[in-house]
């Protein structure tokens, strides 16, 4: 399995509240139990997130229904990194603090000036602040520069030869991926070998250097055939 790298400590904080900044993928559940992703504005208050929206939405209805919600901010670019939070939503009908949140948030994504104006548009009768509680972080950063070496200390998808073999569905025992195009015989059995392709690098067909499956013959090894 990939291990990726951990960021910073303190560092998913930055990430969300960068410059220039990025909306969150707010996730809820609907009530049918499906999944509900949408793109929303917010701002870091403290150790909460905030945002605004209307009560009556998909959104609004989910959060009033289960309060839980998670929320990912994602860098596009490579090497790629991204930050997953998990909470639980509280909401607030008050107007002063949606006109409060409302001007904040959208200054923050279209420039101070314009903070009166998103603040006359969007406190609205219906509208509501909400208020996630953070209850976990995930935070990894470059992706995929994540380099994966098995303890032997050959790099997963390299087989003898150089070759490229998933190694990982190999040792389940099915049949080797595509790009090593072997395959498992039915009546040399499981555990003897896959064959590899003819006339591939390195290998001859029926021999045990294929993509690596199974180990070398020693105690608890049996083969049929």
């Amino acid at each position: 399995m990939p291990t990726y790298r951990d960021a910073p400590e303190g560092w998913w904080r930055e990430f969300i509240m960068a410059d220039p900044p990025r909306t969150a993928k707010a996730a809820v559940v609907r009530k049918d139990g499906s999944p509900h992703v949408v793109p929303v504005g917010v701002i870091l208050d403290g150790d909460e997130i905030v945002y605004t929206m209307q009560k009556d939405s998909i959104k609004g209805k989910a959060l009033q229904r289960d309060d839980r919600i998670a929320l990912l901010w994602d860098d596009e670019r490579p090497p790629f990194s991204f930050v997953l939070v998990r909470g639980r939503a509280t909401l607030s009908e008050d107007v002063e603090e949606l006109r409060h949140w409302t001007a904040r948030i959208g200054g923050r994504y279209h420039g101070k000036e314009r903070e009166q104006e998103f603040s006359d548009r969007f406190t609205i009768p219906n509208g509501v602040v909400v208020r996630v509680k953070i209850e976990k972080v995930v935070a990894r950063v470059d992706l995929s520069d994540t380099v994966n070496v098995e303890q032997w200390g050959r790099p997963f998808g390299v087989a003898p030869g150089g070759r490229a073999v998933s190694r990982r569905t190999c040792r389940r025992r099915r049949s080797c991926v595509p790009s090593c195009g072997g395959r498992r015989s039915p009546s040399s059995g499981l555990r003897r070998w896959h064959r590899s392709s003819p006339g591939s690098a390195g290998s001859r067909a029926g021999s045990r250097r294929g993509c690596g499956w199974p180990p070398r013959a020693g105690p608890g090894v049996r083969r049929r055939g």
